[in-house]
């Protein structure tokens, strides 16, 4: 018996609103697929920053924290003569001045050196400007011990994930130990292996500062939070 054409009309319409749902699926899967080659992107561009890299940071680099925490250490770059052993470190917490410092220990004696700027910086221009210095020592002893701490947790320091935020606190370093060269960027408001790495320059620094420095607890003014400076270890 022949089909009737009202019947034939309602099978194509069936069809076509099938054809219309599976490209959907198609369209559906295919933009879940690229946002998940999106997100793995991301991620490993993530990793590749934030891991220990064995270069000097250098203000020529395409990544605008390695350009800047250059910029901001650049005033120092001669402090340490030709020291060693040296840790360069700088941290800039959001919305305030940055604070660049070189540790490096004496030939002799049972002192470190410590030569330490507040920088302000113009990051349309790209220039920093020094708006105070300071030169002080920090028991060498101590430096040994958090820097032994400070090398185990950045020698071989393979990145990760979750430092990809845009407030907080910033830091960087570079570690000179003999013809090794190694350097790092994370936040260590977002990362908890940047805030140990973090902790261990405050306890280091904060508590051997000079009092006019007001340097607190994640680098911010002492005299706003006077009770909760870092104790030295």
């Amino acid at each position: 018996m022949a089909t009737s054409r009202p019947s034939r009309w309602w099978r194509l319409i069936a069809f076509a609103a099938a054809l219309i749902a599976f490209a959907g699926l198609v369209a559906a899967g295919s933009v879940g697929v690229l946002r998940l080659q999106a997100e793995r992107h991301r991620h490993s561009r993530i990793r590749e920053e934030t891991k220990t890299h064995r270069l000097p940071l250098l203000e020529s680099s395409d990544n605008p924290l390695v350009a800047s925490a250059a910029r901001s250490l650049a005033p120092l770059r001669q402090a340490a003569g030709p020291s060693r052993d040296v840790l360069y470190f700088v941290a800039t917490p959001s919305l305030a001045d940055g604070y660049a410092m070189t540790i490096y220990p004496a030939n002799d004696g049972d002192a470190a050196h410590v030569a330490l700027i507040v920088v302000r910086e113009d990051f349309l221009k790209r220039t920093v400007t020094v708006l105070r210095r300071y030169n002080f020592v920090v028991p060498k002893a101590e430096y040994n011990a958090l820097t032994r701490k400070f090398d185990a947790l950045t020698d071989d320091w393979s990145g990760e994930t979750t430092a990809d935020c845009l407030d907080g606190t910033p830091v960087a370093f570079e570690r000179r130990k003999d013809a090794l060269v190694t350097s790092g960027i994370g936040n260590a408001e977002c990362s908890d292996h940047d805030r140990d790495v973090d902790m261990i320059v405050e306890r280091l620094i904060i508590p051997h500062a000079p009092a006019d420095a007001k340097i607190g607890p994640h680098w911010s003014d002492r005299s706003q939070t006077p009770d909760a400076t870092p104790k030295s270890q």
